[in-house]
């Protein structure tokens, strides 16, 4: 997502605009996917892409289901996403992230509509938010993997053979 951006000034639509540039290179069947805020970079880019499926890993929840925030400081800068989320695992390699764009997340982003072949999966840490809450807004598929963290559906082995698995029914 921060390929060819300054991460201090990147808004979510820079980040959208990287991934609809890759994704509108690839042949079809064309399939998206996105964890944590991620996720929500994959529904912005799947409003204007023509997509066959969309995975949806944890995302970042849209207004239609977090709400809007009108109170949020647009501020411009990067952060260390372990200063706020604790340290992370030793199979990833933190990196700064755009506070600008967080900022964005944070005073919400309407996603008013998915494709028809969406499938949320989520684990024990947002099973609301992230969960059941995006599944029951937009009667997407859902793929609940019971006791897995945040970051377990990114580094779970099962992850990828689960979503190929439905990719594969789709």
């Amino acid at each position: 997502m921060q390929a060819g951006l300054d991460a201090s000034r990147a808004s979510m639509e820079d980040y959208r605009d990287v991934v609809e540039r890759v994704v509108e290179s690839l042949p079809r069947p064309r399939a998206l996917c996105g964890w944590s805020m991620g996720g929500l970079v994959a529904m912005m880019a799947a409003q204007r892409l023509d997509v066959d499926q969309l995975v949806l890993m944890e995302p970042s929840a849209p207004s239609e289901v977090q709400g809007t925030n009108d109170g949020v400081e647009m501020a411009i800068g990067t952060f260390d996403p372990q200063e706020v989320y604790g340290a992370f695992a030793s199979a990833v390699t933190p990196r700064p992230e755009s506070r600008f764009a967080r900022s964005q997340r944070k005073a919400g982003i309407s996603i008013p509509t998915l494709p028809r072949c969406t499938l949320v999966v989520y684990g024990e840490e947002f099973r609301g938010s992230r969960g059941v809450d995006i599944v029951q807004r937009y009667g997407c598929e859902a793929l609940y993997v019971p006791g897995t963290t945040h970051l377990d559906l990114v580094l779970d082995a099962r992850m990828p053979i689960l979503v190929a698995d439905w990719l594969l029914r789709g």
